[in-house]
Order: C-alpha cells, then structure tokens, then sequence
C-alpha cells in the first residue's frame, strides 16, 4: 500500500486483516507487520494533514452502499440516527453523511 500497488476497494479489508494480524495472541509474524502498518499510517499523516478525504482513502472505496444504508438506517445496536443524518431522517444537530 506504500507503494499505492493495492486497488483502493481492497485496502480497507487488508488493514483491517493486518491489524488483527498484529494483535492476535501467539500468532509468529513473517514479517514486521507492525512496522509497516507504523509507516503507512505515518506516511498518510504526513501527506494529508487536516485533509480528512486524504487520511482515510481506504474508506472511500469498496463497499455496499445499500447495505450500509440498512444498517445506519435500521441497526439499534448501532444507533447512527443518534447523532448522524443521512439524506433528510435526523438527529437536530446531527453530523449528516449524504453526498
């Protein structure tokens, strides 16, 4: 991914696989997983500064939008609605997440 060779859908699935791969318990790393996760954030940060879009462009990409949907719109146990709106269905004062 530092070397931008990873298609913008699947790198927010392999940070994700790499994370949990740091942190599972007895688990023997080929490789310095961690370090480079480390590098990667690093290079990010540097790069984009206060530029949200920039920092997170892994979750710009992939996904399914209507589920999603389903889920912010229907989920209790994630209670979006709470604090954030999607299209005109909201909270007063609520973060809104439509384009």
């Amino acid at each position: 991914m530092i070397k931008g060779e990873v298609p913008a859908e699947l790198q927010l699935e392999l940070l994700e696989a790499a994370e949990a791969r740091t942190t599972a318990k007895k688990l023997t790393l080929h490789a310095d997983l961690k370090a480079k996760l480390k590098a990667y954030d690093t290079q990010l940060r540097k790069s984009a500064g206060d530029n949200l879009l920039k920092r997170y462009p892994d979750a710009l990409s992939g996904g399914d939008a209507a589920k999603g949907r389903d889920i912010f719109l229907n989920n209790n146990a994630a209670a979006c609605q709470k604090c954030h709106k999607l299209d005109a269905r909201a909270a007063k004062s609520a973060r809104s997440w439509s384009r």
